[in-house]
């Protein structure tokens, strides 16, 4: 994955269930991990395991949506996605604004795919 040493030290992590909504419409259900760093900054971590069929279509989302993480925001407002889930203590988590900024996948050789995508976080709320 990436390297992190500049978002410091991890406070805290959440983890839970939910779905990723692209902005043209693609949307992904997955489990989660939201770190919150010592920075402030937050990394939502998304993984899933997949059909081998659907990699195709997942490799264009990825190549579509991935950003480089060091541009300002305005340059890549548009490609924002959001995010609604739960975590497992059943608090509602909300991201507005959120840039995918790394993905893999791996068991390619597999019947299902583990697919596993990053995305830094501007706008991130728990509710209880």
């Amino acid at each position: 994955m990436l390297d992190l040493t500049s978002y410091g030290d991890i406070v805290h992590t959440h983890r839970g269930q939910g779905q990723i909504t692209f902005p043209l419409g693609g949307r992904i259900q997955c489990y989660f991990a939201l770190a919150e760093y010592s920075t402030g900054k937050r990394l939502l971590t998304c993984t899933g395991r997949f059909p081998k069929a659907g990699y195709a279509s997942w490799e264009r989302l990825v190549s579509q949506y991935q950003v480089d993480p060091h541009l300002p925001a305005a340059q890549k407002r548009w490609l924002a996605e959001r995010y609604e889930g739960r975590t497992d203590d059943d608090r509602q988590l909300k991201i507005q604004q959120m840039f995918l900024i790394h993905a893999q996948a791996s068991d390619i050789a597999q019947k299902t795919l583990t697919l596993q995508m990053q995305f830094e976080c501007q706008d991130a709320t728990l509710l209880p």
